[in-house]
């Protein structure tokens, strides 16, 4: 197993990078296994806050995407750890290390909403989002 980190990602060390690489990560993680698929559908439906790469035209949520070097891999045994010790798995952290890194907070973006639905259902199937409360979506934007 790859040695997973709980490293945030940072202006002081190449976060905007680390922030791309994990939404492509995600994008080409996400349907690679059954568990990953999973994990994935999960994320999709459960997200609030997302980071939209403006270069890839990709999505990726920002609890996944907060950390250095994240693949699944990592973030399932992060969310099995988090469970033994009936604490959370530091979504809030990754939203303030995102806005951070970025220099921007998350905001609402109807545009982007309409894409991220898009998005999941070319990455799955259509109809993924239904029943998911779209009014709390939050969006941060990295530009090209």
């Amino acid at each position: 197993m790859k040695k997973c980190t709980l490293d945030l990602v940072n202006k002081q060390h190449n976060g905007i990078k680390e922030i791309r690489a994990n939404i492509r990560n995600f994008n080409r993680e996400a349907k690679a296994s059954s568990d990953n698929s999973s994990r994935a559908r999960k994320l999709l439906t459960g997200t609030s806050y997302w980071l939209y790469d403006e270069a890839t035209d990709a999505f990726g949520p920002s609890k996944f995407v907060g950390f250095n070097s994240m693949i699944f891999e990592c973030y399932d045994y992060w969310v099995e750890k988090a469970k033994t010790r009936k604490g959370k798995f530091l979504g809030g952290d990754t939203r303030k290390a995102n806005e951070k890194t970025l220099g921007t907070n998350f905001a609402p973006n109807p545009s982007l909403a309409k894409k991220l639905v898009e998005w999941g259902e070319k990455l799955f199937v259509a109809g993924i989002f239904k029943g998911t409360c779209q009014d709390k979506w939050r969006f941060i934007k990295i530009p090209k």
